[in-house]
C-alpha cells in the first residue's frame, strides 16, 4: 500500500470513483472492504506518529487535569485534615459520653437506693405517726379517767365530810 491508499491522509479528490462527498470515508471503507490501518514502511514507521499521538493526548488530558487537582486540593484539601480532626474530636466526645453514662447509671442507681431508704423511713415515720396517735389517745382517754376519778373522789371527799358532821352533831 502506498501513501496514497491511508484514508486519513486522502484529500478530498483522492477519493475513489464510488465515493461521493455525502458518503464519507467511513461508508466508503465499509464498501469497498479496505481497513483504516496505518500502514507500516521501513522509512515511515507508523509507531512513531501513534507515539506522537499519545503523547498529545496525554499531554492535553494533564493540561485538564492538574487544575481540576490544584483547584480541587486548594478547595477541599484542608478539609481532610480538618474532617480527620472532627473525627478525632468525635471519639473523644464518644469516650466522655460513655463514661458520663456509667456515671449517670451509677448515681441512677444510688438514687434508686436512697429513694428505697427514702420510703422505709417515710413507712416508718407513718407507722411511728400512728403508734404516737393511738398512744396519745390512749395518753387522753387516761387523763380523761384520772379527771373522772379526782372528781368522784373529791365527791366522795365531799360526803365524807358531810357524813362527819353529821356524826359530830
Amino acid at each position: 500500500m502506498d501513501r496514497r491508499s491511508w484514508l486519513w491522509r486522502r484529500k478530498s479528490s483522492e477519493k475513489g470513483p464510488g465515493v461521493t462527498e455525502s458518503s464519507g470515508s467511513a461508508s466508503s471503507e465499509r464498501h469497498s472492504g479496505e481497513q483504516a490501518t496505518m500502514a507500516s514502511i521501513f522509512k515511515h514507521p507508523a509507531h512513531v506518529p501513534m507515539w506522537r499521538g499519545v503523547k498529545v493526548a496525554y499531554l492535553l488530558i494533564a493540561m485538564c487535569l492538574f487544575p481540576i487537582a490544584i483547584g480541587g486540593f486548594w478547595a477541599y484539601g484542608n478539609l481532610v485534615r480538618k474532617t480527620l480532626e472532627l473525627e478525632k474530636s468525635v471519639e473523644n466526645l464518644n469516650e466522655q459520653l460513655s463514661s458520663v453514662r456509667s456515671e449517670s447509671n451509677a448515681k441512677d442507681d444510688l438514687l434508686a437506693k436512697q429513694a428505697k431508704v427514702a420510703e422505709e423511713a417515710i413507712s416508718g415515720w407513718e407507722k411511728a405517726e400512728a403508734r404516737a396517735l393511738a398512744l396519745q389517745k390512749q395518753l387522753d382517754d387516761a387523763l380523761l379517767q384520772k379527771k373522772m376519778a379526782e372528781e368522784r373522789l373529791v365527791e366522795q371527799d365531799t360526803e365524807l365530810q358531810e357524813f362527819r358532821q353529821q356524826l359530830i352533831y
